[in-house]
C-alpha cells in the first residue's frame, strides 16, 4: 500500500498519453454543390414556425403585493391613465 502512495512510484508507472497527431486529408474527387435526388421525396420541407407566444417569458402582473410589473404598464397603459399605481422593474 505504501508503495502505491508513493509519488516516485506513480510518476514511474503512470505514463501521460500520447498527443494525437492530426493530418489532414487529401481529396481527390470534386465535392457535390447541392443535394442531389431530393425533388423525388415524399416529404416535402418543413416551414412550420413556432408561435412567438412560446418564446416569452411567462410574467405576472404584479411582482410583490399590488406593484405592477413596469413592462405590464408599459403594454397596457390605456388601463391606468388617471390612477395612481406603485410600479416595480428595470428601466433601460
Amino acid at each position: 500500500m505504501q508503495k502505491l502512495l508513493s509519488i516516485k512510484y506513480l510518476k514511474a508507472v503512470v505514463k501521460k498519453p500520447k498527443k494525437a497527431v492530426i493530418k489532414p486529408v487529401n481529396i481527390d474527387f470534386p465535392l457535390p454543390e447541392k443535394v442531389q435526388g431530393i425533388e423525388n421525396r415524399l416529404n416535402s420541407v418543413n416551414t412550420y414556425k413556432l408561435p412567438e407566444v412560446f418564446f416569452k417569458k411567462n410574467q405576472p402582473v404584479t411582482l410583490v403585493g399590488q406593484n405592477l410589473r413596469l413592462s405590464h404598464l408599459l403594454s397596457h397603459w390605456e388601463e391606468y391613465v388617471d390612477k395612481v399605481v406603485t410600479v416595480v422593474g428595470w428601466a433601460r
